[in-house]
């Protein structure tokens, strides 16, 4: 049996050449749906059966790379969707986390086999600028210029990670990074050639070649993620700006409302709904939910149905408004993990 890590991880450590295809992540999730402790051959054999159903579909991409057609591929994709916390395993059985019950709720009906949706990209990006801010960003900024080469990447990760103040997690990619075999062919298979896919899936970038990359759209917004400390991207672009930035990059033509510049009521309302809806819609046996749940799905949801702005202070600013007079009582609360990050373990109760 494959090692699995532990739910909370502060970066990517399994990334190889076969997991290139995050729509294996979505329906990993999706399988796990509304079910607990799956038993993961269960899990597997569902997976697996999909080669047949799918292939014809995956001849079809433009980047046909990362079919999952093994075992070893199956568990490589288990892996990396335990690094991105949105499964669990307890002993021989899976489950979706927070994240994970997120992700399988954020579908669109009218979504295709690995194309993903936009709800799902937006939320997938969030997921890997957080888990693999170091590595992804470095590589946007190569792709930007042209030079993806082990040594260009090599450089600018050692200077973007010396200008920050060093940590577990630094130290730990520092001595990653100086202890690969065969640097050259391991940059290129198992760090490149999966994080080139994504930003193919995450409709970010587009295949030039068997290794370059054009970029889709508006560069300003990719520019300003490269230019963020990982400090910055989350404490306080997460919080403020994540939403808008993504909204204008992946619907540019469209016109967005802001949330806080519309009037109370219609703004208690708007939180009234989506409470409901995700004790509801998410199945949820209790009477607590997650505030990070509520966050991440009420803000990319209103973007993408309501077309409304609302970033995580925005939101949080009207839970703590509403708990004073109804129904639902939020309670933040924050925890800091052996590597010095901030979470959000809040959470919001329903009375009846």
């Amino acid at each position: 049996m494959i090692q699995i890590l532990m739910p909370l991880i502060s970066r990517l450590t399994s990334t190889v050449t076969k997991t290139r295809r995050l729509y294996y992540v979505y329906e990993i999730c999706n399988f796990l749906k509304d079910k607990r402790y799956v038993r993961l051959i269960t899990l597997e054999n569902y997976m697996l059966s999909l080669k047949d159903q799918y292939h014809n579909t995956f001849l079809k991409l433009i980047d046909k790379t990362g079919e999952m057609t093994t075992q070893h591929a199956f568990y490589r994709y288990i892996k990396l969707s335990a690094e991105l916390g949105l499964i669990k395993i307890i002993r021989n059985s899976i489950e979706n986390t927070v994240d994970g019950q997120i992700l399988s709720n954020l579908n669109d009906n009218n979504s295709m086999p690995f194309i993903l949706p936009y709800p799902v990209k937006i939320f997938l990006l969030k997921l890997i600028l957080e888990k693999d801010f170091d590595y992804i960003t470095v590589l946007l900024y190569l792709s930007k210029i042209d030079q993806v080469t082990y040594s260009k990447f090599k450089q600018e990760l050692e200077k973007k990670i010396l200008i920050e103040p060093m940590n577990i997690i630094n130290v730990d990619i520092l001595n990653e990074l100086r202890s690969w075999s065969s640097p050259k062919r391991y940059f290129r298979e198992n760090i490149y050639a999966p994080r080139r896919s994504w930003l193919i899936d995450l409709d970010i970038a587009s295949p030039v070649g068997k290794s370059r990359l054009i970029f889709r759209r508006d560069k300003n917004y990719l520019t300003k993620i490269m230019e963020l400390s990982k400090k910055e991207m989350l404490y306080d672009y997460f919080n403020t700006k994540f939403i808008e930035d993504t909204s204008k990059y992946y619907f540019p033509n469209k016109r967005f409302q802001l949330y806080k510049y519309l009037n109370t009521k219609i703004q208690s309302n708007l939180v009234y709904a989506y409470l409901d809806n995700i004790f509801s819609r998410f199945n949820i046996v209790s009477d607590r939910i997650s505030s990070k749940l509520f966050f991440n799905y009420t803000s990319i949801m209103l973007m993408y149905k309501d077309e409304i702005i609302a970033e995580k202070i925005d939101l949080e600013n009207a839970l703590l408004k509403i708990s004073i007079n109804s129904n639902y009582r939020y309670r933040p609360v924050t925890e800091q993990t052996i590597t010095g990050e901030i979470i959000d373990t809040g959470y919001i109760t329903k009375y009846r």
